[in-house]
């Protein structure tokens, strides 16, 4: 991974609760080992999984909650990646 073209990187794990977030250390390890990378653990509270009806209004807010704080996001790339169910809709 090079942050040499990025001013920072912000990595988001988001999961329905603790347990669900995958390998919660590798993203604690980068932001350990890489200058300008930083990593948070969002857990959302409810199932992302199965949350059919709710899951896009859900899931959007919590992404506009992000943008909120950290406006200069929007100036950049912004990568989502999950299971095939949980980007129904979008």
């Amino acid at each position: 991974m090079s942050l040499e073209a990025a001013e920072a990187i912000h990595l988001y794990w988001i999961g329905s609760n603790d347990s669900s977030i995958y390998l919660p250390n590798v993203g604690r390890a980068w932001a350990d080992a890489l200058d300008n990378f930083n990593y948070k653990q969002i857990v959302a509270g409810y199932d992302l999984a199965n949350l059919v009806s709710k899951r896009e209004k859900l899931l959007k807010s919590l992404l506009q909650e992000i943008l909120e704080n950290h406006s200069d996001l929007k100036d950049g790339d912004i990568y989502i990646a999950g299971p095939e169910a949980a980007n129904q809709g979008f």
